[in-house]
């Protein structure tokens, strides 16, 4: 096996890759309560001390509800327990949408599909 981006399956393509700043997770599909249980358990088990930012990309996401917004709240508490936050890019209208409406686009940090550059994961 080698060391390239590790990918896990679920009914939406989870990849996970680590930049110099934070580890990147590119969602693909619907993000519902089908997968939440998924989300749940695998996003708060991201941040660590070396590595607690998370950068989670939504551009090949078109539908978020509301447990899956549920987890990444979780995810972004575990990251801020090791001094991390989690950063939200690449929003597609409906995603983005929810993130404004609940209040969590200020705390996830949250961009539309147009500021979706996902390097740089301080910012």
């Amino acid at each position: 096996m080698t060391s390239a981006s590790p990918r896990t399956y679920v009914p939406v393509l989870l990849e996970r890759r680590a930049d110099e700043k934070a580890t990147v997770v590119v969602l693909t599909g619907e993000l519902d309560v089908a997968v939440a249980s998924t989300l749940h358990r695998m996003l708060p088990e991201i941040p660590s001390a070396t590595l607690p930012n998370i950068v989670v990309d939504l551009r090949r996401v078109d539908f978020i509800d509301c447990s899956a917004v549920g987890a990444l709240v979780r995810a972004h508490r575990c990251a801020a327990s090791v001094g991390g936050h989690v950063r939200v890019v690449g929003a597609r209208p409906q995603p983005l949408r929810l993130l404004q409406l609940t209040g969590l686009a200020g705390v996830l940090r949250v961009r539309g599909p147009s500021d979706a550059d996902h390097e740089g994961a301080d910012g």
